[in-house]
């Protein structure tokens, strides 16, 4: 499987909250930065499956890949609604009821660095109102990452 499928595979297992799938195509020392959030493997794995429970239907979508060695950039773009409790497991967040709000997240810029046929890390570009701590704020959700 060439980089920009392995890639795709990955986030179409996190759209449907496969989170065994995704973490079966990261490093034991995964990282992922978002704004000034960094997230080892455990930590990113908790908080996107719990987004990803929280919002019905959700989509990631990309395209606009560019691959260059190891790394391999997607434009992605996350779409959701929030119906369901939200469980951040990190930092002592408590639960968050749903609210119906829709996600209206601008589209950023992720590269994900590759070591072998495993993903060892995801920059998420700093986009106004698109890293992790905005998407949580937008749902009127208050998260300590």
């Amino acid at each position: 499987m060439d980089p920009e499928d392995r890639i795709t595979d990955m986030m179409q297992a996190l759209t449907a909250n496969d989170m065994n799938k995704v973490a079966a195509y990261l490093t034991d020392d995964f990282t992922c930065q978002t704004g000034h959030t960094k997230l080892n493997k455990r930590d990113f794995l908790g908080v996107m499956g719990g987004l990803m429970s929280a919002l019905q239907p959700r989509a990631f979508n990309l395209y606009d890949a560019q691959t260059n060695g190891s790394q391999v950039q997607f434009t992605a773009k996350l779409d959701g609604t929030f119906v369901n409790a939200l469980q951040v497991p990190i930092a002592n967040n408590p639960s968050a009821k749903p609210n119906n709000q829709d996600l209206d997240v601008p589209e950023s810029r992720w590269t994900y660095t590759l070591n072998g046929d495993k993903v060892s890390s995801i920059l998420i570009a700093d986009t106004p109102g698109g890293n992790l701590a905005d998407i949580f704020k937008q749902l009127g959700v208050t998260v300590n990452l």
